[in-house]
């Protein structure tokens, strides 16, 4: 166990609802995508609900920036936290600019893109699920974290692929070439996601060898 006293288990506490609160952005722009992949008008109030989902995930960070100037945890290991945690709120920040670009861009997806958008959204998800696994295990088991900071980059790679099958069929397809940018940007946003959760595992690798030491 690593956070023993009171300063500690606040940031503990803080450090979970700031993964709950990305989370829960994820599952917001997935129902973005749909309603908007559906033509439902449902999609603007869910990138307004990003939005304010990503201010209180900016408010966190700053809470527990403030809490380790206060003296939480020894200095050598402040600067892992304060890293953590710029680096899983830019997943929110990445998920918010995403849905801007599908909010200002309105972007008509032709029908052989949709399966493949809806394939990249659930694997994307797939990918962020293990980081609240790897919260636990970095407190109790270290030696799992390599493990299951593994899973993360195969989910990564299999979002990897999907964006490459996507860019492939759009620059093959009969699209003018001002739509085929614009649907590349869209993808290249998209598979951004997933990079900056494959960061936030990387970290996690980082702070469990540093620990083991």
């Amino acid at each position: 166990m690593l956070f023993f006293g009171k300063k500690e288990k606040e940031v503990e506490k803080l450090i979970i609802e700031h993964i709950e609160l990305v989370k829960q952005t994820l599952s917001k722009f997935s129902s973005l995508v749909d309603d908007y992949l559906n033509r439902d008008k449902q999609f603007k109030e869910e990138a307004q609900t990003i939005h304010i989902l990503e201010h209180e995930a900016d408010s966190i960070r700053r809470a527990v920036a403030m809490k380790l100037s206060e003296g939480a945890f020894l200095p050598i290991y402040r600067e892992d936290y304060i890293v953590l945690l710029e680096l899983i709120d830019k997943i929110a920040n990445k998920v918010e600019s995403t849905s801007d670009f599908i909010v200002l861009t309105r972007p008509r997806i032709p029908d052989f893109l949709v399966s493949g958008i809806k394939e990249m959204v659930r694997a994307t998800l797939e990918c962020f699920g293990p980081l609240e696994d790897l919260y636990e295990l970095f407190q109790k088991n270290l030696d799992e974290v390599l493990a299951t900071a593994a899973t993360v980059e195969k989910k990564e790679q299999e979002v990897d692929r999907i964006q490459w099958d996507l860019i492939k069929a759009v620059f093959k397809s009969e699209l003018p070439m001002g739509d085929k940018l614009l649907f590349k940007e869209l993808i290249d946003n998209m598979a951004a996601i997933s990079d900056r959760i494959e960061n936030v595992s990387d970290r996690f690798e980082i702070m469990a060898v540093k620990r083991s030491i």
